[in-house]
Formats: C-alpha cells, structure tokens, sequence
C-alpha cells in the first residue's frame, strides 16, 4: 500500500513554487485548508490569504503524479493528526502544515476569510464555519465574535461579519460540512 504522507513533502515544495502556504486542519474529524500568502502584499488580513484553489490545485497535481485518490490529502492528514495523537502539529514543512488546532482557531481563520473569497470558496467557508460554530454549541453571531477573539482583532475581522454570521444561524443546512 502506498502512504499517502509520502505525498505531504512533495505538497509542501509545489505551495513553495505557487507563493502559497498552506494549512490543513483536522478539527473534530472534518478536514479544512486555509491558504496563505507567502509574501503578502501588506499586513491587512484581506492581503494575508490566497485562493483555496491554488491549493487544491497543488494537491491535484501532487496526486496525480504518485497516483493517489483524490481525497489523499484529507486521508493523509487523518493519518498525521493521528499519529501525532491529538491537538498540535502534526507535520510541518516550510509551506505546508497539518495539525488539529482548538476550534475557535479554525474559526477565527475562516471568519476573517469570509466575505472575501471566490464564490466557490465562499461555500466551502460558510459550510465550515456552520459546522464550527455547531461544534462550538454557538448560537448568535456575538458569541461567535468572542470565540474568535482570542486569534483576531474586530479591525482583522471583514465588517459584515456579524450579519453574516447571523444569515448561517437561520439558513437550513443543505449542503455537508
């Protein structure tokens, strides 16, 4: 059987070569990314983040140059984070980290994202931070604000966030998170 971690170094030089960095991050069994910037442009949070496909693309390509499925990299992290057993690092390289942060963490970098990615992006976000904050037992947009409160100011935070915090209280859940 081939290891799927074998393809975590190899992700890892391919961010390198894009200008990405990026996170995967197991919280409670879900697998997300968040995609950084390697040399952002300024210190705003909206300058921090790049575009989520620019890693699923990098993991695609990985992929398919090894031969893996196309879920190896949440199988791959599933096995580090296991590993590792429990909160913390997992893997780590110069563009690339897997590790099992607290919650309000993956949260934190998912409200600051929100309102400001691609649409397909932007699904994926609100499909996330709905399972956060599910997790989390949050039920309005306030405790939500204090959760993330911890990792990120109110000025790194997008200015509608709390409206659209509260538009995912009340939509139904239609798609997985």
């Amino acid at each position: 059987m081939i290891s799927l971690t074998a393809g975590l170094p190899s992700l890892d030089t391919e961010l390198a070569s894009v200008g990405i960095e990026g996170e995967v991050l197991l919280v409670a069994g879900a697998v997300m990314l968040v995609t950084f910037e390697a040399e952002p442009a300024s210190r705003r949070p909206a300058d921090q983040f790049a575009d989520q496909s620019l890693f699923t693309a990098a993991a695609g390509r990985v992929g398919d140059a090894r031969g893996f499925p196309a879920d190896w990299l949440s199988i791959a992290a599933r096995a580090v984070v296991g590993t590792a057993g429990g909160p913390g690092m997992a893997w780590e390289g110069s563009h690339l980290r897997v590790y099992a942060p607290q919650a309000p963490y993956a949260l934190a970098m998912k409200c600051a994202r929100f309102g400001r990615a691609p649409a397909a992006e932007e699904r994926t976000i609100q499909a996330d931070v709905r399972y956060l904050m599910r997790l989390m037992g949050l039920t309005t947009s306030s405790d939500a604000l204090r959760a993330v409160g911890d990792y990120l100011t109110e000025r790194q935070l997008p200015e509608d966030l709390g409206s659209r915090l509260e538009g995912l209280l009340y939509q139904p859940i239609t798609d997985a998170a």
